[in-house]
């Protein structure tokens, strides 16, 4: 039957034949045909940093949110798009060391977080906080 789910196994390798398998309307009971399997691949933000302009621009707008987190997760994404290794070369960091830090467990020095800012060929600058619309 085309759409059906896998007969179920009975053990020592043999599976049920569909004459085993309770039918309503000609589908097996608990088979939906109106319901389809919607697959997803994971999104994953360093597929879309090409430039170093977009890289950095990603970056600032995750510093703006204040979310530590956010901007651990957002270096991470912007090394990863430009090439971990490559990072942590200009840096002067260890790759696996890079990898731990910018992991979403990690937790990465001031030091690291500025190297690798350096790296990516920004810099830190410290403004005033918009008033609250």
């Amino acid at each position: 039957m085309p759409g059906a789910a896998r007969l179920p196994p009975l053990g020592r390798g043999r599976t049920a034949g569909w004459d085993s398998v309770r039918m309503c309307n000609g589908y097996p009971v608990g088979y939906n045909p109106a319901v389809e399997i919607l697959t997803t691949n994971r999104w994953d933000a360093s597929d879309y940093l090409e430039t170093t302009e977009d890289m950095l621009a990603y970056l600032d707008e995750a510093a703006r949110t204040g979310d530590p987190a956010l901007l651990q997760a957002a270096l991470g994404d912007i090394a990863k798009a430009k090439g971990m290794s490559e990072i942590a070369r200009v840096a002067g960091v260890g790759r696996e060391s890079l990898y731990k830090s910018l992991r979403t467990t990690g937790n990465p020095s001031f030091q690291t977080i500025a190297k690798v800012i350096d790296a990516l060929g920004g810099q830190l600058a410290i403004t005033s906080k918009s008033p609250a619309a």
